[in-house]
């Protein structure tokens, strides 16, 4: 058997493996010299000096090239403002045409999360006893006792000149769980910090169709509700407990704690003023799911995205044992 190579020769099997293993030595040998070669003491094609020579440059090089950027850097981070961002207001790029700035709200004790539920869910049992008398883990409310506790103590650690109080909590403080212990909850609503944000007094013309309750009243108020009706029915009676006083329509907020300047040589230095919202009678066994709402005339409410609202859905387990 004879193999045919591009030239008009033909060649044995044999005398092509030979031609193929002589080329291969030869190809090894050169390679061994490229790395190193003995005679000129040259290591990949250069002696000792060229090789120290590039190491030289390139050292160089890339320390004048890492001052360039460090030198770059420090003049761009010198012209940003130091407690906040450079735009703010009307100039932030959280506003636009459709969507006017807005505060969200936030609510405390926050639940451990769960990427399988929609909504944030709290279940708790007022009793702090499972089945059977058990000690329940997942149901117990001491841990949002803790999760309340925990908050406050950064809260009032913040150095402020002002501290914002509620003198009148009902039984939203740690001393009673914060009514858990007795299927009466208590939830911190409090907006979302944005700088330079000033609430104004009063409705917009869609909460002024929608939303007649709490007006006239010279605060921001806040209030909850069942998201449907079969929620509301079953939400039974609720407390607000705001620095103005108590209420059972609606909590209030004073526009005197606005608006939120940024922080203090990069120290939070403000308090979030807050609303207590206990509820006093929920229907037990029964998953309900609750909205609270912040009102103002430059509040602008999105229920998907969830701007002036929060939703949460809560649970409580009331056994007989």
């Amino acid at each position: 058997m004879r193999v045919k190579t591009k030239s008009t020769q033909s060649r044995s099997i044999g005398q092509w493996c030979e031609d193929f293993g002589s080329n291969l030595d030869r190809g090894i040998s050169s390679l061994k010299k490229f790395l190193y070669n003995q005679r000129r003491g040259e290591i990949c094609g250069r002696n000792s000096k060229q090789w120290s020579r590039l190491s030289a440059f390139y050292f160089f090089f890339f320390i004048t090239l890492a001052g360039f950027f460090c030198l770059y850097l420090s003049i761009y981070m010198s012209s940003l403002p130091l407690n906040q961002p450079r735009y703010i207001g009307k100039a932030s790029r959280l506003t636009t045409r459709a969507n006017p700035l807005s505060p969200g709200l936030s609510f405390r004790p926050q639940p451990e999360f769960n990427p399988k539920e929609m909504y944030t869910v709290i279940r708790f049992t007022a009793n702090g006893t499972g089945h059977r008398g058990k000690r329940s883990t997942n149901e117990d409310y001491e841990s949002y006792v803790k999760n309340l506790d925990e908050f406050f103590n950064l809260y009032y650690s913040l150095s402020t000149p002002t501290n914002f109080t509620i003198s009148d909590v009902g039984d939203c403080h740690s001393e009673k769980q914060y009514g858990f212990k007795h299927g009466q909850p208590c939830f911190l609503i409090k907006m979302n910090k944005i700088i330079g944000f000033i609430p104004e007094i009063g409705r917009t013309n869609l909460d002024r169709e929608h939303q007649p309750a709490c007006t006239n009243i010279p605060n921001i108020p806040v209030r909850c509700q069942g998201e449907k009706e079969s929620d509301q029915e079953k939400l039974g009676n609720i407390m607000y407990y705001s620095e103005s006083g108590s209420s059972d329509l609606c909590g209030t907020i004073d526009v005197k704690h606005f608006p939120y300047n940024g922080k203090v040589n990069r120290k939070d230095a403000y308090q979030v003023p807050y609303v207590w919202v206990q509820f006093i009678n929920l229907t037990a066994n029964v998953l309900l799911t609750i909205e609270c709402r912040v009102y103002g005339a430059n509040i602008f409410y999105d229920k998907i995205a969830q701007r002036a609202s929060i939703r949460f859905q809560l649970y409580l387990n009331k056994n007989s044992s």
